[in-house]
């Protein structure tokens, strides 16, 4: 039986590109507030917090892709707004 790996929304090129941009908005300081470093690292995939409905969970509700940057020294996690930032598409668009 062979077992596939679940894909990935980033590659090493991805992760560089979403980077840069969020160089390209992120003017001002950029050491962690928590430990004071300069080590950023982004995870492997984008995350999606879902609508607030009231309640329970919607499934097929709208959903907002964020990109997460996390400190690898102390785990500061900071979320990014991925669509805005153009590293994913809006809309649930598959981009291709």
């Amino acid at each position: 039986m062979s077992e596939d790996k679940p894909k990935r929304f980033f590659d090493e090129e991805k992760k560089k590109k979403a980077l840069e941009e969020l160089s390209k908005k992120w003017t001002g300081k950029k050491e962690c507030e928590i430990c004071g470093t300069n080590n950023w690292s982004v995870p492997d995939d984008i995350v999606m917090p879902m609508a607030f409905t009231g309640g329970g969970l919607t499934i097929g509700g709208p959903t907002y892709p964020q990109l997460q940057i996390i400190c690898s020294n102390c785990g500061n996690t900071k979320i990014f707004n991925a669509v805005i930032l153009g590293i994913a598409p809006k809309g649930g668009e598959d981009g291709k």
